[in-house]
């Protein structure tokens, strides 16, 4: 008889918890592509033996880069660490720094940052980029998305290590509400001790007590964008609140 073997090497079937990228490391630079720039191995890590020093940067986009095939509707966890070794005068507030990716779907290109660390500065050592996204709909199943390390002005040199991208592992048992309510529990709720003083004519256990809340520790109830606390007049509605 005849078998037939077929071997589809477009990209890295996501699994469920599994590593999707190739070379997360950086232990050397195969599988990152860096055009325009360059990219060099460094033993300046956060973890392993080297990771990825980037320099001759021209673009705000420019980083190591890697292909990813990711599936409409699905949600996936990305990090990565970087630490910046350069600076720039200009750049009072320091640096942004960010996973990028490029999706292309088949309508439009769509560019997603989930991970991203505002005011970097060289002083900051390895920060660390994490982040959430869900994959949009109509992902084109002919080009790769492309995910990069980038964000820094031109001229801005970094080092990257440990990046990662792994799909969600789906939870259906229920147990993401118990750990939540664990972590209400001990940090949103406390108990009130009352010691009720009783002249003798009324018996302690027949008095009830009424507690109402005047006033909260929170002035707001939402997020805000960091980039709305920079040093500028137009925002600093923000840093007034």
């Amino acid at each position: 008889g005849i078998v037939l073997l077929c071997v589809w090497v477009g990209g890295t079937t996501a699994v469920p918890g599994v590593e999707m990228l190739q070379n997360p490391g950086f232990e050397s630079l195969t599988h990152w592509r860096c055009n325009g720039f360059n990219c060099a191995s460094s033993t300046d890590v956060n973890s392993g033996h080297h990771s990825c020093q980037v320099t001759s940067r021209t673009h705000q986009y420019d980083g190591p880069t890697q292909n990813i095939h990711l599936t409409s509707g699905t949600q996936y966890d990305v990090e990565a660490y970087v630490k910046l070794t350069s600076e720039s005068s200009s750049a009072a507030t320091g640096q942004k720094v960010q996973v990028l990716l490029t999706i292309p779907t088949n309508t439009k290109l769509i560019y997603i940052g989930p991970a991203v660390h505002m005011h970097t500065r060289v002083s900051d050592g390895w920060v660390k980029l994490s982040g959430r996204f869900m994959a949009p709909d109509h992902i084109s199943t002919s080009s790769p998305t492309t995910l990069k390390i980038s964000g820094a002005e031109p001229g801005i040199d970094f080092i990257v290590d440990d990046a990662s991208l792994k799909e969600v592992t789906s939870n259906f048992d229920g147990s993401w509400r118990n750990v939540t309510d664990d972590v209400i529990n001990r940090v949103r709720k406390n108990d009130i001790h009352i010691r009720v003083t009783s002249t003798g004519q009324y018996n302690a256990e027949d008095i009830s007590i009424q507690v109402v809340q005047t006033s909260q520790s929170f002035p707001w109830g939402t997020a805000v964008k960091v980039q709305q606390y920079k040093d500028n007049a137009v925002n600093g509605k923000y840093r007034d609140f």
